[in-house]
């Protein structure tokens, strides 16, 4: 826009004395555009940007997509759900998610009965007594 080669605009202390009308012009530009179109001019000038998302706008995302940045999980009431992986990828060990998060009181028994040797009725009666979910 015309108004970005203003002097008023052309220094740090100017932007910030001249900040209310440098937001409404900004506020104007971007309205006047999609987010994506916004991006790929900050891109193609050198300025790392990207959109903020809602949840459905990350999880259709063709660079998320490309990155696998999803996997798809089996969860026991849920169904499948589509899930974070991990934000790095390594040649010699690539990371993997293999199994959903735990449910309420799913491991309750290998880790009090397992490793912790109480009994089962005891483990039943702390879950009776909600003291164990």
């Amino acid at each position: 826009p015309a108004w970005c080669d203003e002097t008023r605009f052309n220094s740090r202390y100017s932007r910030q004395e001249n900040r209310t009308e440098l937001d409404s012009n900004l506020a104007a530009w971007t309205r006047e555009r999609t987010s994506q179109e916004i991006t790929e001019l900050l891109q193609n000038n050198g300025v790392a940007a990207i959109p903020v998302m809602g949840a459905e706008d990350r999880l259709f995302n063709p660079h998320f997509k490309e990155r696998d940045l999803y996997s798809d999980i089996e969860h026991p009431s849920l169904g499948v759900e589509p899930i974070y992986n991990i934000m790095w990828n390594l040649e010699q060990t690539p990371p993997a998610i293999r199994r959903h998060a735990p449910l309420l009181g799913e491991h309750n028994q290998q880790i009090f009965g397992g490793l912790l040797g109480m009994d089962e009725k005891e483990i039943l009666r702390l879950e009776e007594e909600q003291v164990l979910w």
